[in-house]
């Protein structure tokens, strides 16, 4: 997921004011925006920009919606850091609850419109939040999370699917070398590890994200 350039972002614990980020468009009445055809997942690494008309409303709209999910996510995180499975079932259903779409709540007559949203909301507040390094830190901390927590919830059909229409290309992780890795990635899977000789599990080079 490519979020503008490589440089350095400081680490920072300060809580970002996020409610000012979208400013009062009132004079303005359609917003260009891009939109990939092409698009047939739920998931997006948000390599290419929307394009089509919209209205100044649906604009303020979706980035109202799109804030709304990163902060419940960022209030799920904080306070279910210590149960996994518990910010899980949460994040399904509060996060679910604004976009049913991130839990393959919908039709499937519904999801090219959940997808085409998804697009332009990411990228309106990938705009706002551009305006200092520290929104952007907050910004893409909170999109990798969701993106993660999304990933999660996909078949395992669908993960392999996106991940080498995206030109990444997973390798099975072999028995000898899972047996030899099992407490690193039972603490990295969150995955009791007499579960995890019957699980599949992928490496993938993470040169691609950079």
């Amino acid at each position: 997921m490519e979020f503008g350039s490589r440089s350095v972002i400081r680490r920072t614990n300060k809580k970002q004011d996020t409610s000012n980020v979208l400013q009062d468009s009132s004079n303005i009445q359609h917003v260009t925006i891009v939109v990939d055809e092409t698009d047939n997942y739920n998931l997006s690494f948000y390599n290419q920009p929307p394009s089509e008309v919209i209205t100044v409303e649906e604009f303020q709209k979706l980035g109202m919606e799109r804030m709304n999910v990163l902060r419940e996510l960022e209030s799920l995180k904080e306070k279910y850091a210590a149960d996994p499975r518990k910010y899980l079932e949460q994040f399904i259903e509060e996060v679910g609850r604004i976009e049913p779409f991130f839990t393959n709540g919908l039709l499937s007559s519904q999801l090219r419109e959940a997808r085409r949203k998804d697009r332009i909301a990411h990228f309106i507040l990938r705009l706002a939040f551009c305006q200092s390094q520290e929104m952007s830190q907050w910004f893409v901390k909170q999109e990798t999370e969701l993106f993660r927590m999304r990933f999660q919830l996909e078949a395992p059909s669908k993960m392999l699917q996106f991940l080498k229409a995206n030109n990444i290309n997973p390798q099975e992780v072999g028995e000898n070398e899972k047996s030899r890795m099992l407490k690193d990635l039972s603490q990295a899977l969150t995955i009791p590890q007499d579960s995890l000789p019957k699980s599949a599990i992928f490496k993938v080079c993470l040169i691609f994200f950079l």
